[in-house]
């Protein structure tokens, strides 16, 4: 319920930036970042609104059991996500190297 809630006023707040302020893709952002924000506020409102008294009840050590796998699954997914981003990292540079103004080839004739 919380996320089609969501959704509905990302839809709203996008058509509201990108076509009637024609703000473009800074719009969107701003409407993803707008909406995103109505989520988070949502879901605080669920937890700790008092009305659910089963949706939590507190931090127990329970929560904390299978910690240690799920931080070693975290460094080795990191691991491979700074190797994605050293191809991304020179794709990029390379893209933005065709824009810029009088660029020479150094070893090129």
């Amino acid at each position: 319920m919380l996320s089609s809630f969501q959704f509905v006023i990302h839809i709203l707040l996008s058509i509201l930036f990108v076509y009637k302020l024609n703000m473009g893709v800074s719009g969107a952002m701003i409407a993803l970042s707008i909406s995103s924000w109505f989520l988070m506020i949502g879901e605080f409102i669920y937890i700790f609104g008092g009305w659910c008294p089963d949706s939590w009840k507190g931090f127990t050590v329970a929560a904390f059991k299978d910690l240690v796998p799920i931080i070693k699954l975290s460094i080795s997914s990191g691991k491979s996500f700074l190797g994605a981003m050293d191809l991304w990292y020179y794709a990029v540079l390379i893209l933005l190297a065709g824009y810029m103004p009088n660029t020479e080839c150094p070893g090129g004739e």
